[in-house]
């Protein structure tokens, strides 16, 4: 029962990551210091795991883990931060 509970409390926390995402992503599509693309690979990776977290409520036999594959723009993001970071002339014309 509790591994159970639990499971659920997951795919709760999954939702409200989600929306996290998706915000995230809408915010790094209208900055002008990284790539729109890296923006959109994240509201893509948002919508992945609120399918798989909606999903997994409305089926009760539901396998099958979509941000499996969309989770690819969250991996981008953190090495793109990481190597190139953000795009210094743009930022200081923007302060």
């Amino acid at each position: 029962l509790f591994l159970e509970l639990f499971e659920k409390g997951v795919m709760i926390d999954l939702a409200f990551f989600s929306i996290h995402l998706i915000l995230l992503g809408y915010l790094l599509y209208r900055s002008r210091f990284l790539p729109a693309w890296l923006g959109i690979l994240i509201v893509i990776a948002g919508f992945g795991y609120m399918f798989d977290s909606f999903a997994h409520f409305l089926v009760d036999s539901y396998s099958f883990n979509l941000a499996m594959f969309t989770f690819w723009g969250e991996l981008i993001l953190t090495f793109w931060l990481l190597i190139k970071g953000v795009d210094i002339k743009k930022w200081k014309e923007w302060d």
